[in-house]
């Protein structure tokens, strides 16, 4: 299921490639507050690459758990949250210039190391990995990524309707649906099918929204 996630980010991510890398596009007169079509690309290109090392340490993991294979997924899966952070509020306030864009990236790259260096230092009852206070932090940030973009796409005061945010909310619905079986975790269906199975096994279709609403933005 790890490797169906990750499959559906290599399959679309080339049109975000192309699209990243074509010439700049010639701002319209006064038009200096719109985003640029290139940086959005860009920007939900880099998006992929970062779930696709993230669900590609996830195969790795459920296949082989030993103490580095759990560090690298755990740490792949926080850089999905924190960049989806970093992502949606770039895009929702139109951060494009790029002294401001590389400040905001610092900022979120600051937090997502503090965040390692806490959850994997050891705890007082002996354990070597903070699992509540990193469940607590993940749900942080992607409540803060999706309330960002589903309020730019649907309440913005002066914006148009945005391209693709019907994507976006289907997204948001099979994204959270998904996520129920993780967060409210439940013994095996069965005793085989568990809830972060299911957490998995739902999610590419979810994927596959998200890059609908990406390539029409």
């Amino acid at each position: 299921a790890s490797l169906a996630n990750g499959a559906v980010h290599v399959w679309l991510r080339p049109e975000l490639w192309r699209g990243s890398s074509a010439r700049p596009e010639a701002p319209d007169a006064g038009a200096t507050s719109v985003f640029p079509r290139r940086l959005s690309a860009s920007l939900w290109f880099a998006s992929g690459v970062v779930q696709t090392h993230g669900w590609l340490w996830s195969a790795v993991f459920h296949a082989r758990d030993t103490p580095w294979t759990h560090a690298m997924d755990y740490g792949a899966a926080n850089a999905i949250f924190f960049f989806a952070a970093f992502a949606a509020t770039v895009r929702t306030f139109s951060v494009a210039e790029a002294r401001r864009l590389a400040s905001v990236f610092a900022c979120f790259a600051c937090c997502f190391v503090a965040h390692l260096r806490y959850v994997n230092r050891r705890q007082e009852d002996g354990r070597e990995y903070n699992f509540q206070h990193n469940m607590v932090v993940m749900v942080c940030a992607a409540t803060y990524h999706w309330c960002l973009l589903m309020q730019w796409a649907f309440f913005g005061k002066r914006e148009e309707k945005r391209p693709g945010r019907n994507y976006l909310a289907a997204c948001f619905l099979a994204w959270h649906a998904c996520a129920l079986a993780e967060v409210l975790d439940f013994p095996p269906v069965y005793g085989l099918l568990d809830a972060h199975a299911l957490w998995h096994c739902g999610t590419p279709a979810a994927v596959w929204l998200w890059y609908q609403f990406a390539r029409r933005d």
